[in-house]
């Protein structure tokens, strides 16, 4: 972009003056898109193409400093891998006749500007069954003594929560539970729920040709990776309300169902890229969620079971 500054009111001076300060107005507008020659790669579908147009969004391994809160923010990100934008500003002027009315640099300097580049909400995930990183469905025994006798098993399944979007960083993750019953044991009535947000980076040195399949991410090209940051998001105390069925002929092969509504809020002291797939470099999150209980009956194991889904944050 040119800015003459001859084209300014208050800039039609013959020399500048040492001492006096100039201000000079100039806009810009950031594009939505890179240009499209820049993606001609393979690829499997359009939503790929299309995804991979979309600027990505500033990515460093260093701390942003917050200059509003006096706070340093951790974006989770690799030091192998950096997204920037900077603005280069040339001074010049026009020699006299003698250099041909030559443009002569006087100054030129670089300012560093961050992007966010927001995103839209996409459909959920389709999560396979054999997925090796998420885990929406998982199942437990409660078992008694030495003879590990069975008194009970708990399923749990996790629906894939709304996406988060920034600065409102509140949302949660609803939990299907399921007891079935033997010899007559009741389910417990109190879990604990610790909660935990994993921020994955993918990238590669050659370009993507569909989004980053975790399934099974050590079957990855060698030329692709991933890195993973993992922030606690606390522990709670749940009470469970439980709704007692058959599911056989026998009176005692009782079962019950609740649905678990678990809070999550992100911390404030760190920076959320959105979710969002480039060439090179993606962005997503999920969400793990560990759930620990008792029965409460002497010499019975405690239950555990760990579900991770995927969450959009924009």
């Amino acid at each position: 972009m040119s800015q003459p500054l001859d084209s300014l009111p208050w800039m039609k001076v013959d020399m500048l003056e040492e001492g006096v300060q100039y201000q000079i107005p100039f806009n810009f507008v950031v594009p939505s898109e890179i240009p499209h020659q820049l993606c001609k790669h393979p690829y499997r579908h359009a939503q790929i193409f299309h995804e991979h147009l979309k600027l990505p969004p500033s990515m460093s391994s260093k701390s942003t400093y917050n200059g509003k809160t006096n706070t340093t923010l951790d974006s989770m990100a690799p030091r192998v891998v950096s997204v920037s934008y900077r603005l280069h500003f040339r001074v010049g002027h026009k020699r006299d006749k003698t250099t041909k009315n030559r443009v002569v640099t006087v100054g030129e300097w670089t300012h560093l500007v961050h992007i966010n580049s927001p995103r839209v909400e996409r459909a959920p995930v389709l999560l396979l069954g054999d997925s090796s990183f998420y885990r929406p469905y998982e199942n437990s025994y409660f078992i008694q003594g030495l003879r590990r006798r069975r008194l009970g098993q708990l399923s749990a399944q996790a629906a894939q929560p709304v996406a988060v979007y920034a600065p409102n960083l509140v949302t949660n993750i609803q939990i299907s539970l399921q007891f079935k019953s033997s010899s007559g044991n009741t389910p417990p009535g109190v879990v604990s729920i610790h909660s935990k947000l994993n921020a994955i980076t993918a990238y590669s040195h050659t370009p993507w040709q569909d989004f980053p399949d975790m399934t099974d991410p050590v079957a990855w090209d060698p030329s692709k990776e991933y890195y993973k940051e993992t922030r606690s998001l606390g522990v709670s105390i749940n009470t469970l309300n439980w709704e007692q069925y058959l599911f056989g002929d026998n009176e005692s092969d009782a079962a019950y169902r609740a649905i678990l509504t678990v809070p999550i809020r992100l911390p404030d002291h760190l920076v959320y890229l959105p979710s969002f797939h480039s060439c090179l470099v993606s962005r997503f999150y999920s969400l793990k969620v560990a759930i620990s209980h008792h029965l409460g009956r002497p010499w019975a194991s405690s239950s555990k079971l760990s579900l991770t889904v995927p969450i959009q944050i924009l």
